[in-house]
């Protein structure tokens, strides 16, 4: 292969197939964390960014609830916590989960 041959090889590989596949898997670590999805929701999703790279990746991107509950930063997970601890208290109850 010539220079220009391997100069373009690796631009298209650096400018579209890196990225593409960093979205891919930060896509499917998202769809693993999340507690919101169980079961055969969750497996269909998953299916479809395996079998389906860049359609699935983008209808998940699409279709993912933004400012979830699950995506609740420290500080917030802390005062929900403090206030159910403190409902439950004053029910008489137990903690739920």
């Amino acid at each position: 292969m010539r220079f220009w041959d391997w100069f373009w090889l690796f631009f298209w590989l650096f400018l579209i197939v890196v990225p593409v596949t960093a979205l891919w898997v930060s896509i499917m670590i998202d769809l693993v964390k999340r507690p919101d999805l169980v079961g055969w929701r969750k497996a269909l999703w998953a299916l479809a960014v395996i079998c389906f790279p860049l359609l699935g990746a983008l209808a998940y991107l699409i279709a993912r609830p933004a400012g979830s509950a699950w995506e609740m930063s420290a500080q917030e997970r802390r005062r929900a916590d403090e206030q159910r601890v403190r409902n439950a208290i004053e029910g008489g109850g137990v903690v739920p989960n």
